[in-house]
Protein backbone atom coordinates (compact mmCIF):
# COMPACT_ATOMS: atom_id res chain seq x y z
CA UNK A 1 0.00 0.00 0.00
CA UNK A 2 1.49 3.62 -0.73
CA UNK A 3 1.15 6.43 1.77
CA UNK A 4 -1.90 7.54 0.88
CA UNK A 5 -3.98 4.64 1.27
CA UNK A 6 -2.42 4.02 4.38
CA UNK A 7 -3.21 6.92 5.91
CA UNK A 8 -6.58 7.32 4.05
CA UNK A 9 -8.68 4.26 3.94
CA UNK A 10 -8.44 3.18 7.34
CA UNK A 11 -10.20 6.50 8.77
CA UNK A 12 -12.17 7.28 5.04
CA UNK A 13 -13.83 3.28 5.47
CA UNK A 14 -16.94 1.90 3.36
CA UNK A 15 -19.06 1.90 6.34
CA UNK A 16 -18.88 5.12 7.76
CA UNK A 17 -18.53 7.26 4.82
CA UNK A 18 -19.32 5.13 1.78
CA UNK A 19 -19.04 7.87 -0.92
CA UNK A 20 -15.56 9.50 0.22
CA UNK A 21 -14.45 5.85 0.68
CA UNK A 22 -15.62 5.53 -3.43
CA UNK A 23 -14.51 9.10 -4.43
CA UNK A 24 -11.04 8.18 -3.12
CA UNK A 25 -10.75 4.27 -4.57
CA UNK A 26 -12.10 6.08 -7.74
CA UNK A 27 -9.05 8.89 -7.36
CA UNK A 28 -6.32 5.87 -6.64
CA UNK A 29 -7.87 4.13 -9.91
CA UNK A 30 -7.21 7.27 -11.71
CA UNK A 31 -3.71 7.61 -10.37
CA UNK A 32 -2.66 3.83 -10.42
CA UNK A 33 -4.19 3.95 -14.41
CA UNK A 34 -1.56 6.73 -15.21
CA UNK A 35 1.32 5.34 -13.53
CA UNK A 36 0.63 2.49 -15.80
CA UNK A 37 1.29 3.99 -19.01
CA UNK A 38 4.82 4.98 -17.85
CA UNK A 39 6.45 2.12 -15.30
CA UNK A 40 5.03 -1.23 -13.62
CA UNK A 41 2.21 -1.76 -16.35
CA UNK A 42 0.77 -4.93 -14.89
CA UNK A 43 1.02 -4.14 -11.23
CA UNK A 44 -0.27 -0.76 -12.10
CA UNK A 45 -2.74 -1.46 -14.04
CA UNK A 46 -4.13 -4.55 -11.57
CA UNK A 47 -4.08 -1.90 -9.00
CA UNK A 48 -6.39 0.81 -11.16
CA UNK A 49 -8.80 -2.34 -11.66
CA UNK A 50 -8.98 -3.32 -8.20
CA UNK A 51 -9.92 0.58 -6.82
CA UNK A 52 -12.19 0.64 -9.90
CA UNK A 53 -13.89 -2.38 -8.38
CA UNK A 54 -14.04 -0.94 -4.96
CA UNK A 55 -15.36 2.51 -6.31
CA UNK A 56 -18.35 0.46 -7.81
CA UNK A 57 -19.03 -1.50 -4.47
CA UNK A 58 -21.24 2.02 -3.95
CA UNK A 59 -21.09 3.90 -6.88
CA UNK A 60 -24.24 1.87 -8.66
CA UNK A 61 -26.52 2.49 -11.92
CA UNK A 62 -29.08 3.52 -10.11
CA UNK A 63 -27.79 5.63 -7.26
CA UNK A 64 -24.33 7.49 -8.61
CA UNK A 65 -25.17 6.82 -12.88
CA UNK A 66 -22.37 9.49 -14.00
CA UNK A 67 -20.18 8.13 -10.94
CA UNK A 68 -20.77 5.17 -11.91
CA UNK A 69 -20.36 5.37 -16.09
CA UNK A 70 -16.68 7.28 -14.95
CA UNK A 71 -15.64 4.54 -13.32
CA UNK A 72 -16.22 1.96 -15.72
CA UNK A 73 -14.47 3.85 -18.53
CA UNK A 74 -11.34 3.55 -16.18
CA UNK A 75 -11.79 0.45 -15.99
CA UNK A 76 -12.19 0.08 -19.64
CA UNK A 77 -8.89 1.69 -19.59
CA UNK A 78 -6.88 -0.09 -17.29
CA UNK A 79 -8.64 -3.66 -19.26
CA UNK A 80 -7.52 -1.88 -22.18
CA UNK A 81 -3.95 -0.99 -21.12
CA UNK A 82 -4.09 -4.72 -19.82
CA UNK A 83 -4.75 -6.23 -23.19
CA UNK A 84 -2.16 -3.78 -25.61
CA UNK A 85 0.66 -3.56 -23.46
CA UNK A 86 0.46 -7.19 -21.75
CA UNK A 87 -1.30 -8.92 -24.54
CA UNK A 88 -3.73 -10.09 -21.59
CA UNK A 89 -6.46 -11.03 -24.40
CA UNK A 90 -9.63 -11.51 -22.17
CA UNK A 91 -8.87 -8.10 -21.27
CA UNK A 92 -9.96 -6.90 -24.26
CA UNK A 93 -13.59 -8.04 -23.67
CA UNK A 94 -13.44 -7.07 -20.39
CA UNK A 95 -12.60 -3.17 -21.63
CA UNK A 96 -15.49 -3.66 -24.30
CA UNK A 97 -17.98 -5.08 -21.37
CA UNK A 98 -16.85 -1.71 -19.20
CA UNK A 99 -17.11 0.38 -21.50
CA UNK A 100 -20.61 -0.98 -22.61
CA UNK A 101 -21.59 -0.07 -18.91
CA UNK A 102 -20.60 3.36 -19.24
CA UNK A 103 -22.00 3.96 -22.79
CA UNK A 104 -25.87 2.54 -21.78
CA UNK A 105 -25.41 5.32 -18.60
CA UNK A 106 -24.43 7.90 -20.99
CA UNK A 107 -27.08 7.27 -22.98
CA UNK A 108 -30.02 6.60 -20.46
CA UNK A 109 -28.60 9.96 -19.02
CA UNK A 110 -29.14 11.86 -22.17
CA UNK A 111 -25.33 12.75 -22.23
CA UNK A 112 -24.60 11.97 -26.03
CA UNK A 113 -20.49 13.54 -26.63
CA UNK A 114 -20.03 10.96 -23.35
CA UNK A 115 -22.28 8.34 -25.23
CA UNK A 116 -20.24 9.04 -28.50
CA UNK A 117 -17.31 8.95 -26.66
CA UNK A 118 -17.09 5.62 -25.73
CA UNK A 119 -18.99 4.33 -28.74
CA UNK A 120 -16.00 5.85 -30.27
CA UNK A 121 -13.67 3.82 -27.61
CA UNK A 122 -15.88 0.79 -28.77
CA UNK A 123 -15.40 0.96 -32.26
CA UNK A 124 -11.42 1.18 -31.87
CA UNK A 125 -11.37 -2.34 -29.99
CA UNK A 126 -13.76 -4.38 -32.73
CA UNK A 127 -11.13 -5.92 -34.33
CA UNK A 128 -8.37 -7.96 -32.74
CA UNK A 129 -5.07 -6.32 -33.86
CA UNK A 130 -3.00 -10.28 -33.41
CA UNK A 131 -5.55 -11.91 -35.53
CA UNK A 132 -7.44 -9.53 -37.73
CA UNK A 133 -9.99 -11.09 -36.38
CA UNK A 134 -13.66 -8.43 -35.35
CA UNK A 135 -14.59 -8.94 -31.96
CA UNK A 136 -18.52 -8.89 -31.22
CA UNK A 137 -19.57 -5.58 -29.79
CA UNK A 138 -22.21 -5.58 -27.59
CA UNK A 139 -25.59 -3.39 -29.31
CA UNK A 140 -26.53 -0.76 -27.98
CA UNK A 141 -29.27 1.44 -29.38
CA UNK A 142 -28.03 4.37 -31.38
CA UNK A 143 -24.85 2.39 -32.09
CA UNK A 144 -24.18 2.51 -35.88
CA UNK A 145 -23.40 -1.16 -37.21
CA UNK A 146 -23.15 -0.65 -40.71
CA UNK A 147 -19.58 1.23 -42.34
CA UNK A 148 -17.92 3.24 -39.75
CA UNK A 149 -18.36 7.00 -40.26
CA UNK A 150 -16.25 9.21 -38.38
CA UNK A 151 -17.52 10.61 -35.09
Amino acid sequence: MTGVQTCALPICNIEKYPNDYAKLSYDLALVYGGLASFQDKEQNAMASLKFSQEALKVWTPDKNPLDYARTQLTMGHGFLLMAKSLGVQKARADALEAYSQAAEIYKKENLPRGYQMVLKLMRGLEKDTATGESLSLPTLPGMNTGPRTPL
